[in-house]
């Protein structure tokens, strides 16, 4: 399925309502009344969430149910998440505390908003995608492909890249050999 943006002309290969790269509104593709998420049990839910725990009073972090409406609010602008997913985690990478640009741990995947400065032609990989596709660290960066990359500066901290690293195994990321 192939949705292009109306406003900034990305192309978006999954449905979704917002694009995750500019924000702005999808149209539904033919013969869909809306955007269905793919259902996620109570227990998987508590699972993501008690690997997020793990990084609880980590610098810039923010896990359900303790995120401010203002935060949620703009992460789902700025990161294309639809009201329908559930955010179990934001990570924000903002200098005054926006979380305009940052990570999302969400019941469909993660989402993501780089500065513009940092490249990548992705900005979401569902729960799916997660599981089958290595990622490595490598200095301020989550790289899932060469060209699939999150920039988060707390990766420059031993610390709080422990604790990540350790919360992306539990979720079932695969770190690259």
């Amino acid at each position: 399925m192939r949705i292009t943006c109306p406003a900034c002309q990305w192309t978006v290969f999954e449905i979704m309502e917002l694009c995750p790269n500019c924000g702005a509104s999808l149209p539904a593709p033919e013969g869909t009344a809306s955007v269905q998420q793919p259902s996620r049990s109570m227990d998987t839910a508590r699972r993501i969430l008690r690997a997020c725990e793990g990084m609880r009073g980590m610098p810039k972090i923010h896990i359900a149910p303790d995120i401010s409406e203002k935060r949620m609010r703009n992460a789902r602008e700025h990161f294309g998440i639809p009201a329908e997913e559930e955010v179990f985690l934001l990570y924000d990478d903002t200098f005054f505390g926006s979380n305009k640009l940052g990570l999302a741990i969400t019941s469909w995947g993660i989402r993501w908003k780089n500065i513009e400065q940092v490249p990548t032609r992705r900005q979401s990989l569902s729960w799916e995608e997660l599981t089958r596709t290595p990622f490595k660290i490598d200095g301020h960066g989550l790289y899932f492909q060469k060209d699939v990359v999150v920039n988060m500066s707390g990766l420059g901290v031993a610390l709080w890249r422990e604790r990540f690293l350790e919360m992306l195994i539990q979720l079932g990321f695969v770190p690259s050999p």
